[in-house]
């Protein structure tokens, strides 16, 4: 493969990437497990589905200006980091210890306290996808060379596609051979070597000029962009579509 692309900071960018979606990709079977454990209910699960999406899209907008605007490598560590104690936090919540200690409020109000707390910290894993993933997208395109953009581009989705499946797969087999609590433990440990490996990445050039141009406005001159461009406004609405039928699907 061309060393071009295969340089020392894409190496360690595609490694990072496959060890943090694959945790993060665990967190959904854990979680939706442990949710239908404590409530019994499909509906807890689709709602799960949705305490992230809803942030997500909300923030979508002035989140991908602000990822113009920001050092990406820094930006993407913050958001590591955060992702990382969302995580530690799922697996306190989530641990029989915990059920333990609240179990003094009732067997009713330790269910609801745990249901509610997992959809909070699932709200806050949104807030921090809506930055996220447009600054992991936008900042490859800072690691390699222009002409090897579309190359870095298809071993950086093949990396997502493998660790999307890798990550569901264990989790499942850690619940089938040890416990949530475990499963956590490995998600978390998977995060956490990812935001260290990404900390041998330096940090590039911010490619935004600085200006009087507000959030907002820059939101509605983006807006205006995709409307006049129906090829792009056509690509966006069929992503729309297939994040809601994903939405759609998780609550039936």
């Amino acid at each position: 493969m061309n060393n071009v692309i295969i340089n020392r900071e894409f190496s360690v960018f595609v490694i990072a990437r496959f060890l943090f979606i694959a945790g993060l990709r665990m967190t959904p079977v854990l979680l939706g497990w442990r949710l239908y454990e404590v409530t019994g209910s499909k509906l807890s699960i689709g709602i799960l589905g949705l305490s992230e999406v809803i942030p997500a899209v909300l923030l979508a907008l002035p989140a991908g200006v602000k990822v113009d605007r920001s050092n990406k490598q820094r930006l993407i560590s913050i958001c590591m980091g955060l992702y990382f104690l969302m995580m530690m936090g799922l697996l306190l919540v989530t641990s029989q210890w915990f059920t333990s200690e609240i179990s003094s409020l009732g067997k009713t109000s330790s269910q609801r306290t745990i249901q509610w707390l997992i959809y909070g910290l699932v709200f806050c894993t949104g807030v921090i996808r809506a930055y996220s993933s447009p600054a992991i997208n936008a900042f490859l395109a800072q690691l390699v060379p222009q002409e090897s953009l579309v190359r870095a581009i298809s071993i950086n989705s093949m990396t997502w596609l493998i660790a999307a499946v890798t990550g569901p797969a264990l989790a499942g087999l850690l619940l089938g051979y040890t416990n949530i609590t475990v499963a956590f433990i490995i998600s978390c440990s998977a995060i956490l070597i990812a935001v260290l490996l990404f900390q041998l990445i330096k940090a590039k050039p911010i490619s935004w000029q600085p200006g009087k141009t507000k959030t907002w406005d820059s939101v509605k001159e983006g807006l205006r962009f995709v409307f006049h461009k129906k090829a792009l406004l056509s690509a966006i609405s069929l992503d729309m579509f297939a994040v809601l039928l994903k939405v759609k699907h998780a609550l039936y």
